[in-house]
């Protein structure tokens, strides 16, 4: 699903043309993370649905360019798809980027809910690392395991208290 997501967001942001969407989510994700056979039928599906509008543009001595906008339903439709999350839909790290990727569509309170899912499977996959041997590259390994799940956690500790900060009113944080 984050594929959807991170498309429908791109055009959230500007209408493009399919090229740009392909090139765009690869850019965001670092790698081909879409084909042209997942591509178009998802914007098919899309137009199909009321998500996303097609204009054909002409080009001069080339073949028309079919430049892609979101529709308000479609909005209303990465809304949903944003806020519809479970524990495990969020361990999959590409949807949780996603997600984070389209936080300013979604209210403070939906934002904190999504971390607060986060946070605690990174808290069992602290836990289940903590149980692997302890012997040579496995130890190395799950040190570094430890190392960038405790990176993440505190990151997300710090996005959720600049979200309850500010709706508290507090001054101070990236949205005073």
């Amino acid at each position: 699903m984050y594929i959807e997501i991170l498309i429908l967001g791109l055009l959230h942001r500007k209408p493009m043309h399919g090229y740009e969407i392909k090139l765009s989510v690869e850019k965001i994700t670092g790698v081909n993370s879409v084909t042209n056979s997942q591509l178009y039928p998802t914007l098919a599906r899309f137009i199909e649905a009321g998500f996303v509008s097609k204009e054909v543009v002409p080009q001069e001595k080339k073949p028309d360019r079919h430049l892609y906008s979101i529709t308000a339903h479609g909005e209303c439709g990465l809304r949903e798809m944003l806020i519809d999350v479970t524990p495990a839909l969020l361990f999959r790290d590409r949807e949780f980027y996603a997600r984070v990727a389209c936080f300013s569509l979604l209210s403070s309170e939906e934002r904190v809910a999504i971390l607060a899912m986060r946070k605690n499977g990174l808290l069992q996959r602290k836990e289940r690392v903590a149980s692997w041997s302890a012997k040579g590259w496995v130890a190395k390994t799950a040190r570094l395991r430890d190392l960038l799940l405790s990176t993440e956690l505190a990151t997300i500790e710090d996005w959720i208290q600049e979200e309850t900060s500010y709706d508290k009113g507090e001054i101070g944080g990236k949205h005073a």
